[in-house]
């Protein structure tokens, strides 16, 4: 991780957020709602130094490519509110960026949460709103492509299901009960999800000055 790079990720993931398919995206799920409004303030956090972003491999998993880290050690460290990015870049393809512009929000989603301090919100309501958010995003891309998103196919229970409620969002319908369902059951027999999917999100505010040691 170098500076530049967090620089880089900072101004791409503010890239990410001023698109106009994330400023349209808007969705209730169940007692939460997703508004343009909340992806602004992650913008304005991140300008104000709120949020930080930084490029690195070790606050990520195996397989991941971004993560919002509420708190955790890092480098002997304890580091409060942060975007990780792997790099920063969307990708070389067009699929790579589309996806990546997806992950990207995910993560903003949970910041975004975090940011409004939504502390009643369960660790599984938290990533089925950060998953709709994802695969919304991706469906509005390739809409705006002529990509025909019905036709496209997910190796992942959990991907099928949030691109199921990704078209009830791009057309505008309530998100039925049998698609909240559907998701949330995909995320609970996820073994990445096994723990503590129904206590409270650490959602109290963004802001707190790094602890350095």
């Amino acid at each position: 991780m170098s500076e530049e790079e967090n620089i880089e990720a900072r101004e791409l993931i503010l890239d990410v957020l001023a698109d106009p398919i994330v400023e349209n995206l808007s969705f209730t799920m169940g007692r939460w709602s997703i508004r343009p409004s909340m992806y602004q303030k992650v913008s304005d956090a991140i300008v104000e130094g709120k949020i930080s972003v930084i490029v690195t491999n070790s606050l990520l998993n195996a397989n991941a490519q971004a993560r919002y880290v509420h708190e955790e050690k890092f480098n002997s460290n304890t580091v409060f509110d942060v975007i990780c990015l792997r790099r920063a870049t969307l990708g070389h393809t067009r699929s790579e960026r589309i996806k990546m512009a997806g992950v990207i929000v995910h993560e903003c989603t949970h910041a975004g949460t975090d940011l409004l301090a939504l502390g009643s919100m369960t660790h599984l309501e938290n990533e089925m709103l950060s998953y709709i958010a994802h695969y919304s995003v991706i469906w509005a891309s390739l809409e705006q492509l002529n990509a025909r998103p019905a036709e496209s196919t997910h190796n992942s229970a959990r991907a099928r299901a949030a691109w199921k409620i990704a078209e009830q969002v791009y057309n505008n319908q309530p998100i039925s009960r049998w698609s909240i369902l559907e998701l949330s059951t995909s995320i609970l027999t996820d073994p990445l999800y096994a723990r503590g999917m129904f206590t409270d999100s650490e959602n109290d505010g963004v802001g707190r000055p790094w602890i350095i040691n």
